[in-house]
């Protein structure tokens, strides 16, 4: 469907907090042994496929260096669209 300007006006009102719940999340599992991993597998499906691909190379920063790390994003499919800025995003930029 098509959405209007005044949908996006609206939704940009709202906070979106995906990078404080990574954090916070992340901040947990490395208290819990993350922090010595030897091996680490980051994945997500659809919405969550695409947070792989952002967070992946922040999940490599975190773990030991030493650390054997794999990312696969599973089923995620997605169109270049415009986002709150009402500027075209793509996941190959």
């Amino acid at each position: 469907g098509i959405v209007m300007v005044h949908h996006f006006l609206e939704i940009s009102k709202r906070n979106f907090r995906g990078q404080r719940i990574w954090d916070e999340v992340m901040r947990e599992l490395l208290s819990k042994g993350l922090s010595h991993a030897k091996e680490a597998f980051l994945t997500g499906c659809s919405g969550g496929g695409l947070s792989t691909y952002i967070h992946c190379d922040d999940f490599r920063a975190l773990v030991p260096k030493v650390s054997t790390i794999k990312c696969l994003a599973d089923g995620g499919f997605f169109l270049d669209v415009y986002v709150l800025d009402l500027v075209l995003m793509s996941i190959n930029r």
